[in-house]
């Protein structure tokens, strides 16, 4: 068909197209209206309408130029896209990003097990690509988290909320627990002072179910501070410690076998030796010595007036006459 200025040219159609084809182009009318152009030519004359794909596709260097709908990050699309021109071999082209919008991505809009550890690239998620308060109790599922998940040393009495109330059922102390205030019931097979030798001191009430051990209450500890002989029908019955003498120790000498006692407390002391035994002691309220004589099976309660020495009390007896040697 003859080239002229009311029709097309009959060709075929091209195959394997290259930048540096020339492409038949029909501009304006009349008989200077059939011209030719390089395809790298059109390209280059409008780059913001054309993309550049490269390594990902099939034929290199091929162009294409679709039309993308470019949404906004404040308008209502899970996903927009953003044009922006770079240089690539020296020559300025226009590339095309796809990005999600902020809070697009829901629960609601992943289909079940859209999201696995598999299909999550190493390092992909991290602190720093997670918002604030993203990841919390109520956004977790029941049986998501467990011990075989949680890293060693992942939860740490440092990262738990001091503020909090947590419910433990059991706990074990090593070292020390300190200001805490206890509710309800607390159990304990012992109980040690701090240092070793010092008391336990209790504030407060303080109540013994079971028996309590005579080596367990002191008699510095046992008093009666209001004490009255005038209350009316006075019954206190503070309790003795008492001294049984099976051997006649210390040959008798009361100040040995109380030493130690405090000063203002009483003993009680029985003579348990099968036979009458004379026991003396030094000075009592007067300064001076004595000795007198128990019966087998008889006891005799005795007043630490002083304590002397680790070793040596003065005791007074009551309610029994004695013999003062010069």
């Amino acid at each position: 068909m003859a080239e002229n200025i009311t029709t097309l040219l009959e060709k075929p159609d091209a195959e394997n197209v290259q930048g540096s084809d020339y492409l038949y182009l029909v501009q304006g009318s009349g008989s200077k209206r059939d011209r030719k152009i390089k395809l790298e030519a059109l390209f280059a004359s409008d780059p913001a309408h054309t993309l550049v794909v490269d390594e990902q596709d099939d034929f290199k260097k091929r162009y294409l130029a679709p039309a993308f709908f470019r949404g906004s990050d404040s308008g209502n699309f899970d996903i927009f896209f953003s044009a922006s021109d770079i240089t690539r071999d020296g020559a300025k082209v226009r590339v095309i990003g796809a990005f999600i919008g902020i809070e697009k991505v829901t629960t609601n809009k992943l289909a079940n097990d859209a999201v696995t550890n598999a299909k999550i690239a190493m390092h992909a998620v991290s602190n720093g690509s997670l918002a604030d308060k993203s990841v919390s109790t109520e956004k977790i599922i029941d049986g998501n988290v467990t011990t075989a998940k949680i890293a060693d040393d992942a939860v740490t009495p440092e990262k738990i909320d001091e503020t909090g109330d947590y419910t433990v059922k059991s706990m074990t102390v090593k070292t020390s627990l300190d200001a805490v205030v206890l509710k309800g019931n607390v159990s304990t097979d012992n109980i040690y002072p701090k240092t070793v030798g010092q008391n336990i001191i209790v504030n407060g009430g303080f109540t013994i179910a079971m028996d309590v051990s005579a080596k367990s209450v002191a008699t510095e500890k046992i008093s009666c501070s209001k004490l009255s002989m005038k209350d009316n029908g006075m019954a206190y019955a503070p309790a003795l410690p008492y001294f049984v003498d099976t051997a006649y120790y210390y040959d008798g000498d009361l100040s040995r076998y109380c030493a130690g006692a405090p000063s203002g407390g009483r003993v009680t002391f029985v003579n348990a030796t099968g036979s009458n035994q004379t026991y003396h002691f030094n000075g009592g309220a007067n300064g001076k010595s004595g000795y007198f004589t128990l019966k087998d099976g008889h006891a005799v309660d005795l007043l630490v007036f002083e304590a002397q020495s680790s070793t040596q009390v003065s005791l007074v007896p009551i309610g029994i006459d004695f013999s003062t040697v010069d």
